[in-house]
């Protein structure tokens, strides 16, 4: 072993590196530069990806890739505000994917810095096409910060990893940042410069009734959801005295459906009004995942309108498209992000 310690050293950093990547995101660099047989080698009996084996045989056959697995992870650790051009014009010759590889996104970050005059720069880290999909990645400074470095404060910023999904020639797009000022702008100005003319991205907001919302609410209080388990809810306006916030929480994953039938039961009390739910939590492939109810206008009380909103963080790239499919063919509801423009910061 002794004899083949420099062979073997470059491969004490990639374990480490490969503790915090996703399985996920790691196959999906793998099954791009490992033949079947070697990707064989790396899954168990129970067809789960030994991470580390995957990034020791990229590291072998193609170390350049580990970049890729790099930015990919961050795909499936973040949450993404899902948005789309506003009144999209006709689309231009070109593909979207060859102007974002044309070289003109150095230019127009260059151009973008200089407007906003915080002496603060904009690096193009990489593109990635994926497979309905373009993958911006740019690193920005963002908060400011105090190192300590030497006996010294050494004054700087922490970076801002800005990550622009990139889809259906750039008229929808997935945006993860912390600032959400100089993201969106970044992202608007893409576009523009691809359809050559001054666009905009706004909030995608999937409008469901209250009578959608109550019956997606009633299956999960009788435990009659396929696949979701209601494992918490918070109450406002409870029935008790002086109508007080009651949040009614299962840690053990189970459901308190029952629960929610001995209080309605008590105080002659039924989930009829949605506005006085803000927030639950269902239980989905083993993870709790948060949703809000979302009010939007202020219409009669059957006549209300919400966006169901759920912490898409939680899950994997994978699992977010399952979960939103199932809600959407089993009850109707088009579920988006709890990300969107406008809020402070990201979550993380």
């Amino acid at each position: 072993m002794q004899e083949r310690e420099t062979e073997l050293l470059p491969f004490v950093p990639a374990a480490d590196f490969a503790m915090r990547k996703s399985m996920h995101a790691t196959l999906d660099v793998a099954a791009e530069c490992l033949s079947a047989e070697e990707l064989n080698i790396a899954c168990d009996s129970h067809d789960k990806y030994d991470t580390t084996a995957l990034i020791f045989a990229i590291l072998y056959r193609s170390w350049g890739e580990l970049e890729k697995v790099f930015h990919l992870d961050k795909l499936h650790k973040v949450g993404f505000a899902r948005m789309r051009l506003v009144k999209p014009p006709r689309r231009p010759p070109g593909k979207f994917s060859e102007f974002l590889k044309s070289g003109e996104l150095p230019a127009l970050l260059q151009r973008f810095d200089a407007e906003q005059r915080d002496r603060h720069i904009s690096e193009l880290l990489q593109i990635i096409d994926l497979k309905d999909s373009q993958l911006v990645f740019i690193r920005r400074p963002h908060q400011k910060e105090h190192i300590l470095a030497d006996e010294r404060v050494v004054h700087g910023f922490t970076p801002d990893a800005i990550v622009l999904d990139f889809r259906s020639e750039g008229v929808l797009l997935n945006v993860a940042s912390h600032d959400n000022t100089a993201s969106f702008d970044i992202a608007n100005r893409i576009a523009s410069a691809f359809y050559a003319q001054t666009l905009k991205y706004e909030d995608v907001t999937e409008i469901s009734h209250q009578a959608q919302i109550l019956r997606f609410l009633n299956l999960l209080r009788n435990d009659e959801a396929r696949d979701l388990c209601l494992v918490e809810l918070r109450v406002q306006n409870s029935p008790l005295h002086g109508a007080p916030v009651i949040d009614i929480s299962n840690k053990d994953n189970l459901s308190i459906g029952p629960a929610l039938a001995q209080l309605e039961q008590a105080f002659k009390w039924t989930l009829d009004d949605v506005s006085r739910i803000p927030r639950l939590k269902v239980l989905f492939n083993d993870k709790r995942v948060s949703m809000e109810i979302e009010p939007i206008g202020n219409g009669l009380s059957d006549e209300r309108t919400f966006v169901l909103r759920y912490r898409d963080q939680s899950l994997t790239l994978g699992e977010r498209q399952v979960f939103e499919e199932l809600i959407e063919r089993d009850h109707g509801i088009k579920v988006v992000s709890t990300e969107k423009h406008g809020a402070r910061i990201r979550t993380s």
